[in-house]
């Protein structure tokens, strides 16, 4: 009997134990729901209101605690690689609260993300925290913790390279233009950094020295590329600045000499040996059209001025070599000079814009596309125009691509007929674009240029291509090596 009595008093003693313990822990509902969500600010509520809110930056790891003390302490961890940089983040957030209790979720995702985090948590209560992201991709991760050591995590990640927009540029996910690649536009004017930049671009560049520059190889009257302009990009911060430097001037043909009576640049202001600067900036395109999932885009500004053919002779309209000597097609025969197959700028938006204004992650979203260069596409939407029959040339599978004079007249993508002051043709000329050479004149149309279309024109020898003008009718033409023509590229992306 003494032995019962005595193991009775210790299972007693066990139990008034355990309740006890039990007593002294709040019970917690351990069933959180996490929610990380792109270019969205919200907040996690509590009871209490000790809100602290830490932003970090970062495109590589990004790690999130939140630390409670009291009621325990509730860590949730997310691990991200980055599309750019990887670097790494550590975000603490510490509030009241009472015993331990410990929630760890890992969720591995490709994305670049700022983060700006406030957490406020309660036992037993839903915690959501929110991530905002300054870059392109968006990622929504959730996590259900079921058990104290039970954790589910089911996580949907989309990543975006492009910004959807509204007319205003405010990021609007049905606004019918998109924010996609970067090139040169704005100048950048201030003494003190115009000052830092030239001392980060080092000597200038020379006819017989490029040094640390690059020469665009532009043509002039000798037919053959000259180094008289170059550019050079470099990083200062967080963002890229190219500088241009020429010490003649870009003659507005080929065939010309550099002169300030045969450039547009110094109407805009560049002279000689001095550089400029201009800061790599989001290109905004608008949306033409959309297709099972795909868009085409039209950019809003003329981006830079370019030839659409460097060398051909003026006497036969063939195309040439920088010798003078014909180039010949597969079959042995002469090439017109507005043939855009073996044009000048088709090359140029392929091996220059294209391979520098997009990363590699966005070259993975442009879509491969077969550009239309019929005879049909060589007319107005309505068929009004005369058809260039002669100067056709095959289809080209292209990535970025010019509008041809069937395209820019269409009404389904908000174009006007070709003979109309049509506002969505007006295009204005970048900083930049106006460096290189790009015309515009005084008046109404003052900030917008003219600028290429693909479509051969089907007058003269095959020497002229179709244009817009500054004023939005696209019903003229103008000689292929002309460089002070703006360029505007389209293309297809996946959206």
């Amino acid at each position: 009997m003494k032995k019962a009595a005595w193991i009775g008093a210790v299972l007693s003693l066990v139990l008034l134990l355990g309740s006890c313990t039990t007593d002294n822990q709040n019970p917690t509902d351990t069933t959180n729901n996490t929610e990380v969500v792109t270019n969205v600010t919200s907040s996690t509520e509590a009871e209490t209101q000790p809100e602290t809110t830490i932003e970090t930056e970062s495109v590589g790891k990004t790690e999130t605690v939140v630390d409670t003390e009291g009621a325990g302490k509730t860590e949730t961890t997310i691990e991200t690689e980055g599309a750019g940089n990887v670097g790494g983040t550590e975000t603490t957030t510490e509030g009241t609260s009472a015993p331990e209790t410990t929630t760890e979720s890992t969720n591995a995702t490709t994305t670049e993300t700022t983060v700006e985090t406030t957490a406020e948590t309660v036992a037993g209560t839903t915690a959501e925290t929110t991530v905002e992201t300054t870059g392109t991709p968006e990622t929504t991760t959730e996590t259900e913790t079921t058990s104290e050591n039970d954790t589910e995590t089911e996580s949907e990640t989309e990543v975006l390279q492009y910004t959807r927009v509204d007319g205003t540029g405010t990021v609007d996910s049905t606004g019918g233009y998109i924010l996609f690649g970067s090139w040169p536009q704005s100048e950048v004017t201030g003494t003190g950094f115009v000052a830092a930049l030239n001392e980060l671009a080092g000597a200038l560049p020379t006819s017989e020295n490029s040094g640390a520059w690059t020469s665009y190889d532009y043509y002039d009257a000798s037919s053959n590329t000259t180094d008289f302009m170059w550019y050079q990009d470099v990083v200062r911060g967080e963002n890229t600045y190219r500088g241009v430097y020429f010490n003649s001037y870009r003659p507005k043909t080929t065939t010309h000499l550099g002169s300030e009576s045969t450039s547009q640049q110094d109407e805009h202001g560049y002279t000689t040996k001095t550089v400029y600067w201009f800061k790599w900036e989001p290109l905004k395109w608008r949306i033409l059209d959309e297709q099972n999932g795909n868009a085409l885009l039209l950019c809003e500004m003329l981006i830079d001025a370019q030839a659409y053919q460097t060398c051909f002779n003026k006497s036969t309209g063939y195309l040439t070599d920088a010798a003078g000597e014909y180039v010949l097609d597969d079959n042995g025969n002469k090439i017109s000079a507005n043939n855009y197959e073996h044009s000048t700028i088709r090359a140029w938006l392929a091996d220059t814009f294209y391979a520098t204004a997009f990363t590699d992650l966005q070259k993975d979203i442009i879509q491969l596309t077969t550009v239309d260069n019929s005879a049909a596409s060589t007319t107005d939407s309505t068929g009004a125009l005369s058809t260039a029959d002669d100067y056709v040339c095959g289809d080209t599978q292209d990535y970025v691509f010019l509008l041809s004079e069937n395209e820019v007249t269409r009404e389904e993508y908000g174009f006007a007929p070709y003979n109309s002051n049509e506002p969505a043709r007006l295009k204005r000329t970048t900083a930049y674009a106006n460096c290189q050479g790009a015309q515009t004149h005084a008046g109404l149309y003052a900030t917008t240029g003219w600028w290429w279309l693909r479509s051969p024109h089907y007058q003269s020898m095959g020497e002229y291509v179709c244009e817009v003008y500054n004023d939005g009718y696209t019903s003229g033409s103008n000689v292929v090596n002309y460089t002070i023509y703006g360029i505007c590229p389209a293309l297809w992306i996946k959206l």
